[in-house]
């Protein structure tokens, strides 16, 4: 959408919102944070973030703080995707299990809306392009790919379950209510998100260290 006139999208908005108000329009757009905000503020019901490229601990609490305790809280309502048909990020690149499960764990703990590219993601492929860009090696853009559905694995696993959390939590169907805690350890990220009645409380602990998990 950032290519198109914005006062189009207003428009636009406008009209569909009028004939069905639960439309959501998502803005699947990496561009600079000042379109992104424009976008938002054009009517976007939610939008793409940085989250996919924020690859520690430090680099996460600030980037949700600045989501959720600034300006951009007003208008901006984030949908995390540790992966997309456009992205395999260099984080996932030869990464195993342990890695996959913390990005799809964040971004659902982290974020009231995530999403993942899959079977890509959930089959944990993790071959990127040889062009040395963040590229699927086999991207579903370029050819018909076919799955066996009937295939469970960890990681799988984990995104059942952490759906299931997700359902029964209405603390983690909100991002504006995280509070990050302290810890003494850089590779463990701590935050409790609590719902605004007081009615819900999840504590979350992250290991950033995937190779000693």
């Amino acid at each position: 959408p950032h290519t198109k006139p914005f006062a189009f999208w207003e428009w636009c908005i406008q009209e569909v919102q009028k004939e069905a108000p639960q439309t959501i329009f998502l803005s699947e757009a990496f561009t600079r944070p000042h379109v992104m905000a424009a976008l938002g503020k054009a009517g976007f019901t939610q939008g793409y973030t940085y989250f996919v490229w924020r690859n520690n601990k430090q680099e996460m609490e600030e980037y949700l703080t600045e989501l959720t305790q600034t300006e951009w809280r007003e208008f901006f309502r984030p949908n995390f995707w540790p992966n997309t048909p456009d992205i395999l990020p260099y984080e996932l690149m030869g990464a195993g299990a342990n890695a996959f499960v913390l990005r799809v764990l964040m971004a659902a703990t982290l974020s009231s809306n995530y999403g993942i590219y899959g079977p890509a993601f959930e089959f944990m492929e993790n071959q990127g392009n040889n062009n040395g860009k963040e590229e699927y090696l086999n991207s579903e853009k370029y050819e018909i790919r076919h799955y066996n559905w009937d295939h469970r694995n960890r990681l799988t696993d984990a995104i059942t379950r952490i759906n299931r959390i997700r359902q029964e939590h209405p603390a983690l169907q909100n991002t504006y209510n995280i509070h990050f805690t302290r810890t003494d350890n850089d590779q463990l990220m701590s935050y409790v998100k609590v719902n605004p009645d007081g009615s819900d409380a999840i504590w979350c602990i992250i290991n950033w260290d995937t190779m000693h998990t």
